[in-house]
């Protein structure tokens, strides 16, 4: 025996008068979620667009570079005598001579900087120079968002730029783009290199600046839901191997919402 399946009616009720709520409830459940995920697609459609665009920016720049580290990944070198470098997460650098010798650039990210006496070091960052030439030196260095900040943790060094000349000794800090300001700040060692210790110190960060730091070491991008939570302020100490705990640890000290999405896509807010 072939049971039959009667033809779904679109009128309003059938001939027993009754009424087709559960069609009318899967409709109204398929139009919400394509409504929210246009909502979705048009409020982060700039992030998208941005973050399909990073990593073909940055092959290029691995391509033009002699050392180079990808997402997550540090790098030891000792490219000359009485010179070592360490590379953060995303950071390229090249040999690059001036005019007393042979030099560094670093072009994008990181990198911490150990020089031994006799050494000259010519390191070059953004439109500026960083030059160690008296005796022992350590330095941290970075290179991000067209933004360069040097620190002095050991001896000193001067960054030499086109709108003039600065000199740094130990603990003390600067950042500089087009312009040099000229600012020199005090510096906390422990947190500036922190990351050479697998770890990222922050101390009333805005929450952005948190979450830029996290995406650095992510594959993926994290978003933030809320542009009101961009200077929420955040304090914490954070494994930069295992980001995706980070966002937890976000996400239950600051009671955020983290959705997540194909992709290593994350919605934290």
């Amino acid at each position: 025996m072939i049971k039959q399946i009667p033809a779904k009616s679109n009128a309003a009720g059938d001939a027993n008068g009754t009424d087709p709520q559960p069609d009318r409830a899967l409709t109204k459940l398929i139009n919400e979620r394509h409504r929210h995920r246009y909502e979705f697609n048009n409020k982060y459609k700039a992030q998208f667009e941005q973050l399909t665009a990073m990593p073909r920016a940055q092959a290029v720049t691995a391509m033009a570079a002699d050392f180079h580290t990808g997402t997550g990944e540090r790098l030891q070198i000792a490219p000359l005598p009485l010179l070592k470098i360490e590379l953060d997460t995303q950071s390229s650098l090249r040999r690059r001579s001036d005019t007393q010798g042979e030099g560094f650039e670093l072009v994008q990210g990181q990198a911490a900087i150990e020089t031994q006496a006799g050494l000259r070091l010519a390191l070059f960052a953004g439109p500026g120079c960083v030059i160690a030439d008296e005796g022992a030196v350590r330095l941290d260095v970075r290179n991000t968002h067209g933004q360069v900040r040097v620190t002095c943790l050991q001896g000193s060094a001067r960054i030499e730029h086109p709108q003039g000349r600065l000199q740094l000794q130990a603990g003390q800090q600067t950042q500089y783009d087009e312009r040099l300001s000229g600012v020199v700040a005090e510096a906390l060692a422990s947190e500036v290199s922190a990351w050479t210790e697998g770890m990222l110190v922050f101390r009333r960060a805005p929450l952005r600046e948190v979450v830029d730091e996290i995406n650095r070491y992510r594959r993926g991008k994290v978003l933030l839901g809320e542009s009101a939570l961009a200077r929420a302020p955040v304090s914490g100490r954070f494994r930069i191997d295992d980001p995706d705990a980070a966002l937890e640890q976000l996400r239950l000290t600051m009671s955020l919402d983290l959705r997540r999405f194909p992709g290593g896509i994350a919605v934290l807010g």
